[in-house]
């Protein structure tokens, strides 16, 4: 500010303009203090998704005179209140809460802004809020999950035939309302080229057997044969409404199987090759052969 104290934190632009994205410092504060004690920074959500509203907006989804009035009496200078815009398929919030629906206490206190939300969820990871709502102008109380960001967000992928797969961001997730489950391909190297597997889908199937997340589809990898062919169902995340099929060349000679894990302690990637079950090597296909 004028007074050269920081109050805020400079999260992103846009090219071109000159618009700039600002975090207020508390929580940033919070997380530097737990980094230099050594601590983790848990990182809360329910998957979904906050916009602040003006007064009369809240007051056109139904937010109550009287509430209204209570809250200003609270807090004069508030402005407004955070309101459900996005719900991601499958998470938390999903069954408990709707789009337009006026947040207005967490854990039994008023929450008017996304600090006061942010810490209240930081402070519930692996356990669960209590949420007072208002909805079409009658307050509705639930009792939400509170999901660990941190598992949302990838620190694993695999490497398979020139491929690089991940498991679906919460961040991806996000940017196309859909649930935060599938192989993501991140790269799809030689293999899943061959078998026309772009960049941008998400692989639900391979073989006979569900994929929803890394360790289901190394099992039917680990599995596969040498120069045997696995089908694989997928789709597009910008076309979900459309599966498809395809045939996979599987090839463990020229392309090992990579498992590479981020060590959060150093910040680096450490990469382990997979062992492949017996009859999955290349030995054993050219000796059956």
């Amino acid at each position: 500010n004028v007074d050269g104290k920081a109050i805020a934190l400079n999260a992103g632009g846009k090219a071109g303009t000159s618009a700039g994205f600002f975090l207020p410092l508390d929580r940033a504060a919070r997380a530097l203090a737990l980094l230099q004690a050594d601590e983790p920074v848990p990182r809360g959500t329910l998957q979904a998704v906050c916009v602040h509203q003006p007064f009369d907006e809240a007051s056109r989804l139904g937010l109550p005179a009287d509430t209204e009035a209570e809250l200003r009496a609270r807090q004069p200078s508030l402005r407004g209140v955070l309101v459900l815009s996005e719900l991601l398929p499958e998470g938390p919030a999903a069954a408990a809460l709707e789009v337009g629906d006026i947040l207005l206490k967490v854990g039994g206190e008023w929450c008017t802004s996304f600090v006061d939300l942010e810490a209240a969820l930081d402070d519930s990871v692996g356990g669960s809020v209590a949420l007072t709502v208002c909805r079409g102008g009658a307050a509705v109380e639930r009792t939400v999950r509170v999901d660990d960001l941190h598992a949302l967000t990838p620190s694993r992928y695999i490497e398979f035939g020139g491929a690089v797969l991940n498991e679906l961001s919460y961040q991806q997730a996000r940017n196309h309302a859909m649930a935060v489950k599938g192989v993501y391909v991140a790269h799809p190297g030689y293999s899943l080229r061959l078998a026309r597997v772009t960049k941008g889908s998400v692989i639900c199937a391979a073989g006979h057997e569900e994929t929803p997340d890394l360790d289901s589809l190394l099992r039917v990898i680990r599995a596969a044969p040498h120069g045997s062919r696995l089908s694989l169902r997928f789709y597009d995340v910008n076309n979900r409404g459309h599966a498809q099929l395809s045939s996979l060349l599987v090839d463990h000679k020229w392309h090992p199987l990579v498992d590479n894990r981020r060590d959060a302690a150093t910040a680096t990637w450490r990469a382990q090759a997979v062992a492949l079950d017996a009859a999955a090597t290349p030995a054993a296909a050219a000796e059956a052969a």
